[in-house]
């Protein structure tokens, strides 16, 4: 959370809309990103955040029933990181729940 309020500060900076100057970091992380989307409705639940790296297959989160059945399992598509998780708990089928990213690289301004 404190990233992102961070960026949006410095966007905010660098287009004069608040005093000050952006701070700009010394390196960067490039990614390339995916949706997942749920097949199923039901109750989400993550098991990773923002920013946690991932392997190829790790749990990320699961879709379950009223009754706690997991219906569903969020599976990390490849080695990466999680970019974004799901933060309201109902889940209708084909709604986004996580956002996956593979890394590109890094950049240095």
């Amino acid at each position: 959370m404190d990233l992102h309020l961070g960026s949006v500060r410095n966007i905010m900076r660098q287009l004069g809309m608040v005093e000050g100057e952006a701070e700009l970091r010394t390196d960067y992380t490039a990614v390339s990103g995916t949706f997942a989307r749920s097949a199923d409705g039901g109750f989400f639940l993550g098991h990773a955040g923002p920013g946690e790296q991932c392997k190829e297959g790790d749990l990320i989160a699961t879709i379950t029933d009223h009754y706690g059945t997991v219906l569903e399992e969020v599976r990390a598509p490849w080695d990466g990181i999680v970019l974004w998780v799901r933060r309201l708990r109902t889940v209708r089928p084909g709604d986004e729940v996580v956002i996956f990213g593979g890394v590109e690289g890094e950049i240095r301004p």
